[in-house]
């Protein structure tokens, strides 16, 4: 399975120039500047905001929900979830496709970015963050959009993580906005023995996990 970043993979699925773009979950923004670095018109759609968003011509990123986009029937060729679809309530899940599918263009397509329950970084999470439950139903989802979308494609890429030491993780954990997690799990034994079976690189370690990528295009 190739090792692949967020960029590489969307670099890989371009070109972009020219396209109208919406990242739903969008984050920090790095994926969507750097989708307007190559030409994209990108609109980040983000509920936890964050006050440093990136800053670029073709790059405008608000506050809001994946269930209610403020986006015109048909305006977009592309809507993205990377990595996003799961931490959406589940009860909002077929809502927030079905919108992704309502402001595609015909034939636009939807790129959705979930990864593996099972990777080495999802079990290094698991004590403190287990997020099973949410990407089961994430999957699942994914398999009701039959009826408005036709899946073109589905592919695997390992997604590369890397962290300095334990405290440093830990601290990078503490503050990520979208996560509830468990202190006690935080601190757990487990955290730190799965931690330690991450690859030496440099002063750090490296862990890797796979992501399944699948693409949608709207039924005409």
């Amino acid at each position: 399975m190739e090792i692949r970043t967020d960029i590489q993979v969307f670099a890989s699925m371009g070109p972009w120039a020219g396209l109208n773009v919406v990242d739903v979950g969008c984050g920090r923004g790095a994926l969507a500047l750097a989708l307007a670095q190559r030409g994209a018109s990108v609109l980040g759609v983000e509920p936890n905001l964050q006050t440093d968003a990136p800053s670029h011509p073709k790059l405008r990123i608000q506050s809001g929900s994946a269930e209610r986009l403020p986006i015109d029937d048909g305006a977009v060729d592309v809507v993205i979830f990377n990595r996003s679809l799961h931490h959406i309530p589940e009860a909002l899940m077929d809502a927030s496709l079905a919108e992704a599918a309502r402001i595609l263009r015909p034939m636009g397509r939807l790129l959705i970015l979930e990864p593996d329950p099972d990777g080495q970084m999802s079990q290094v999470m698991e004590p403190f963050h287990d997020e099973r439950a949410e990407r089961a139903a994430a999957l699942a989802a994914m398999d009701r959009m039959g009826q408005a979308m036709t899946l073109q494609e589905e592919r695997w890429v390992a997604r590369p993580y890397f962290h300095r030491d334990l405290d440093t993780f830990r601290q990078r954990m503490r503050a990520a906005k979208h996560m509830n997690i468990s202190e006690e799990g935080l601190m757990s034994p487990l955290v730190a023995e799965r931690f330690a079976q991450g690859e030496p690189v440099g002063q750090g370690r490296r862990f890797t996990n796979p992501v399944r990528i699948r693409v949608y295009t709207v039924n005409p």
